[in-house]
């Protein structure tokens, strides 16, 4: 039984090879078939199939990463915003 493993997946590894070229000529065959601003069209959107996909790839969530950013988040004193307080009352009242 060990022994038919490797044929089974090379088997199946083929199988998929085969669809593979069939959908590709397909696809190619359905190209031709398009005027250049269709192929054009096409292209684009294949172009942005394939970044959303790197996009999703990318927007994993870092916990650590955000931890630190939070961490370095200042807070501020009731000292720190008393000035910043009395140039809003000055502002108000100038108008």
């Amino acid at each position: 039984m060990p022994d038919e493993q490797p044929f089974l997946l090379l088997r199946k590894r083929r199988n998929f090879e085969a669809k593979n070229i069939y959908h590709m000529g397909e696809l190619l065959s359905k190209f031709e078939l398009l005027d250049a601003m269709g192929k054009q069209e096409l292209l684009d959107y294949l172009d942005f199939l394939i970044s959303r996909r790197k996009k999703k790839k990318e927007k994993k969530f870092d916990y650590e990463a955000y931890r630190k950013r939070i961490l370095t988040i200042s807070t501020w004193s009731d000292e720190d915003v008393a000035p910043v307080e009395e140039a809003r009352q000055l502002i108000r009242n100038s108008y």
